[in-house]
């Protein structure tokens, strides 16, 4: 945690997004409107006071959270993470400083280090002490980029920015056409890591800080044709549907919402005839024949082994 808790942020574009992400995680957890008003009234209701004209007066403190204009005080983030487990871990994750324009590859590597052990096993050699300079993997990068576009967590996402990072650091791939090796994955981790809480809320602008920070460079027209081709809105609502299909299944019920990898495993049944009759489904005898189909019962079984073999069940979508 910063010791700037309590104080505007630092000028960094990524910062302020950083406690947005905050506000609008709580918001989305706590099924409140994602207004000051509504998350200063249930977390701190003793200091909402209306008087007897039926003003409403409130330290707004939570409006200046939600603008990314002040970092919480490190009590508020405690207490809050009592109540929404997660918030914390979120606000203090390293995606925030990977995602910052960072010069230094060593600073760069410890950052990357902190990631979920999964994250790390892919890009650094083990038995690396907290704090000093991981060793790289020099494997095949494209395996790599792949395998964390697959997982598409936030430490994954984080990775998949960190080795773009590392790209234009080191420039390892020397023509500004490879470099779109690592865009690719990048924009389809962010793509299926919209379904996750909180990131619907913040995912216009995420994606303008990273097209227009960290994609800087890419000046080609195959990477312009690939941001203009990422439709944020289409992304959230396609998402969205996904997560009400699980729904109307009665699957995965201990998620509030399904991890990444379990998204995967629904979109690749989603052909364009399931998609065509499930957008159709306006009853409950419509759904009851839906579950039926033998690719929705296939689907629904393929679920719940997935269930079935998590050994350490986490509603937290992030380390």
């Amino acid at each position: 945690m910063e010791k700037t808790a309590g104080r505007p942020p630092n000028k960094s574009p990524i910062k302020p997004l950083r406690v947005k992400s905050w506000f609008y995680y709580v918001a989305a957890r706590l099924d409140l409107k994602r207004t000051g008003y509504a998350l200063e009234s249930y977390l701190e209701q003793e200091k909402v006071k209306r008087n007897h004209e039926g003003t409403v007066n409130r330290p707004c403190k939570y409006d200046r959270y939600k603008k990314g204009l002040h970092i919480p005080e490190l009590t508020l983030v405690d207490r809050v993470e009592d109540i929404v487990p997660g918030s914390k871990s979120l606000l203090n994750h390293p995606f925030w400083e990977v995602a910052n324009p960072i010069e230094d590859i060593a600073e760069l590597y410890v950052h990357l280090n902190k990631l979920s052990p999964e994250v790390v096993n892919l890009l650094f050699h083990p038995g690396t002490e907290p704090g000093k300079i991981p060793i790289r993997h020099r494997q095949d990068y494209i395996t790599t980029l792949e395998t964390l576009s697959e997982i598409a967590d936030l430490d994954a996402f984080a990775a998949l920015i960190g080795l773009h990072q590392e790209d234009i650091l080191t420039n390892t791939f020397k023509s500004p056409m490879l470099h779109i090796l690592y865009m690719k994955p990048l924009l389809t981790a962010f793509r299926k890591l919209i379904s996750q809480p909180l990131f619907p809320d913040i995912a216009d602008e995420l994606f303008e800080y990273i097209t227009t920070t960290l994609f800087s460079e890419l000046k080609s027209e195959t990477a312009d044709k690939l941001i203009t081709k990422m439709n944020i809105s289409q992304a959230i609502d396609y998402s969205r549907f996904l997560l009400s299909i699980v729904d109307k299944l009665e699957i995965l019920q201990k998620y509030t919402y399904p991890p990444v990898s379990c998204m995967h495993i629904i979109n690749r049944y989603m052909t364009k005839n399931i998609l065509a009759i499930a957008f159709a489904n306006d009853s409950d005898k419509d759904w009851l024949a839906f579950k039926r189909l033998p690719e929705i019962k296939n689907l629904t079984k393929t679920l719940k082994r997935w269930e079935l073999k998590q050994t350490n069940f986490s509603p937290i979508p992030w380390s």
